[in-house]
This record gives structure tokens, sequence and C-alpha cells, in this order.
């Protein structure tokens, strides 16, 4: 198999043993059926999140590529399929949301452990008077909200109804049909008025949809500065996003041992509470400030600019993940499948960013390489 092929690549990149620890005690018996590792679960549904396969099409796809079955850990090479369709259903009960998020984090925190830099985070350090003095405030954090429709329609979608009598007109026919043969007739069923009357309500004024309306989970997603995403909050009941920010920001402070220099979020999060706290910590938030213009309103108004552009990454991440790793339509039906396909689409997002910084280095390195050659060449012919 050719070592430079991306799934090659990808799976020699993810730790497996140490997400299996983890999995294995989902298993406390050592009755019954041997499950399914860890490496195979995951990969299979990391596999269908990247292509969008349905799960027939799925295990079609991995018992006929040899690289797909390395990457679930097969050993070698076989025609049959690991697994049967029905099986993905229960790796995406098994793998919770949860579960993907320690994963996610835990490939975060050990991205860079290829590289010689092993700066620990910062600490709080101690001043003269013996109080704790907290370092400088580094980084960007941006906070922001979206939905991720389910594949199916809002109940008061007028189309829902219509559809209701189209499907039980055909159920009248096909009954008459069989009971024909003992002289029933055929009920009215003023398929005509009804349906000029569904037409005209659908394009009155009053009733025509504007817009799409999203029915699913809503989520909160955190980037760091680099880009790299984590799930905050996901619910399928309305909250304020507003109350995610001070909770974001302190898993920040875990993460990284000191605050973000700023903070760039959209107007629902600047509430006096949220105001008052990134004050509290030397934290800017993006917006103007509240009160009269200050003397140096230009300045803030050039800022204010410079914070909305840096804040539309998370509205390409967003756009990212609908359109390239399934957020946009989630077609799983079980709650707890409907957060693990949405916590999937985050955490491929992140798993194929890091894997093209990766390709992006050794790009560069390999460029380097041929320009510092090619000026030795140049300095030779130039000394003969």
């Amino acid at each position: 198999m050719n070592p430079d092929n991306r799934w090659v690549r990808l799976a020699d990149r993810i730790p497996w043993d140490e997400f299996e620890i983890k999995y294995a005690k989902l298993f406390p018996s050592d009755t019954g059926n041997v499950a399914k590792p860890l490496r195979m679960a995951l990969g299979a549904l990391i596999i269908q999140t990247k292509f969008q396969f349905s799960d027939r099409e799925l295990v079609e796809q991995i018992a006929e590529n040899p690289y797909l079955q390395y990457f679930i850990g097969l050993p070698g090479f076989r025609e049959e399929a690991p697994f049967d369709a029905s099986t993905l259903v229960l790796f995406r009960k098994r793998i919770s949301a949860d579960m993907l998020m320690e994963v996610n984090e835990y490939l975060l925190a050990h991205k860079e452990d290829d590289k010689d830099d092993h700066t620990p985070p910062s600490v709080e350090k101690s001043g003269d008077d013996g109080t704790a003095k907290e370092d400088t405030n580094k980084g960007t954090l941006t906070l922001d909200a979206t939905c991720a429709p389910a594949n199916i329609r809002y109940p008061q979608d007028i189309s829902l109804l219509n559809e209701a009598r189209e499907k039980l007109e055909t159920m009248i026919y096909c009954f008459y049909c069989f009971c024909k043969c003992y002289g029933l007739k055929l009920p009215r069923r003023y398929r005509k008025r009804a349906r000029k009357e569904y037409l005209a309500f659908a394009k009155s004024r009053k009733h025509k949809v504007k817009a799409p309306v999203e029915f699913g989970a809503k989520f909160d997603l955190s980037l760091d500065s680099e880009g790299y995403g984590r799930l905050e909050k996901i619910s399928f009941e309305a909250y304020n996003e507003s109350t995610c920010l001070i909770e974001a920001i302190e898993r920040f402070k875990e993460r990284t041992g000191y605050y973000p220099e700023r903070v760039l979020a959209d107007q629902i999060y600047r509430t006096r509470e949220n105001r008052s706290y990134c004050k509290e910590h030397g934290i800017r938030l993006s917006g103007p400030k509240l009160g009269r213009p200050s003397a140096t309103a230009k300045v803030d108004k050039k800022q204010e600019y410079q914070d909305n552009t840096d804040r539309i990454e998370v509205e390409r991440t967003f756009s990212l993940s609908k359109r390239c790793y399934g957020m946009s339509c989630i077609t799983t039906k079980l709650e707890e499948t409907q957060l693990t396909s949405i916590a999937l689409s985050v955490f491929v997002t992140n798993l194929f960013r890091i894997q093209r910084r990766i390709l992006y280095a050794l790009l560069h390195l390999f460029r380097f390489w041929h320009d510092w050659n090619r000026c030795k060449s140049w300095k030779l012919q130039i000394d003969t």
C-alpha cells in the first residue's frame, strides 16, 4: 500500500490505542459477543461523515476499498463486508457526543506532539505582596451559535397536510380497486377543489413562508486562535447563547493557562454581566462600547471593523461543516444519534484541518529545501 495515501497518513495520525481504553469501559461484562473495536466503529463513522454515504453505501465502499479497510483497522484486504449496515446504528449509540468531544479535545491537545516545542501552559505568578498575579492575556476566542437542521420539516408546514390528503386519496383508490368486485362505489373526493384551495392558501400573502425554518438541535461553537472548533453547549431546547460565554472563557483558561486577549462574539453575547466579567479579567469583548462615543471613536471603529472581519472565521466553519460534513441535514432519527452526528461533524472538520496543515507545512519545507539547493548551485557556479 502507498504510505503517502491520505487514509494511511490519517490513520497513523490518530492515537487509536488511547481512545480504545475509554471505549472498552462501555463493555464491563465478559459474556456475550465480542464488540467491534473502536477503530472500526469510529473509523467507519469518520468515513461516512467525510463522504456523506448512506449506511448501505458505506458498507459497500469499505468492502471495495483496501485503504478504507486499513483505516478501520483490518489486518488485510478482504472482499466481504466487516459489518452490516444496521451495525452503524449501534456505533452511533455507543460513541456518544460527550465521548467524541473528549476525543476531539485529546486530538487538539496533542496535535503538535511531533514538534520540538513543548512549552507548557503558563501558570499564575505571585507578585511582591504575595497576591496572585495573572499572566498576560493571549490569543483569541470566537464564539457563535447555530442550528443543525434535522431531515424533517417543520410541524406547521402546510405542505404536510397536502401530502397527507394526496396519500389518503391514493389509499381510497387502491381500496376501491380491491372492493369493486363487491359492487362498492367510489366516494366523492373533491380532488380538484381541494388542490385549488390548497394552492390559494399557500400563495396567500398571510401564510407565505418568507424564510426556511431550521428544526433541530442548537449548539454553541467556539474557535481558538488556530481555528479549531469545540462544542460548548448543545441542546434541543431553546436557550440564551449569552449564558455560554463565561463558561467558554473559563474552559479556554483551563486549557491554556491564561485568559484570551479578546473574545469575538455577536451582539447577543454582549450583556452587562458578560461585559463586566471580561473587564474584570482584562478581556476585550468585540463590539461598540456602552455610553457616549469617546475621544478615540475613530480608533474604536477601526478595531470594531477588524473584529467583525476576524469573526467571519466561525461563520466559515459553520458553512464548511454544513456543506462538506453533513451538518446541514442530520438524517439520524434518535436524539442521541443526532447529537453524535453533530459532534462527528465538528470532530471531522478539525481532523481534516489538522491533516491539511501538516500537508501545507511539508510543502513549505520542500519549497524551502528546493530554493536552498538552487541558491547553493548558483553560488557554486559563481565561485567557479
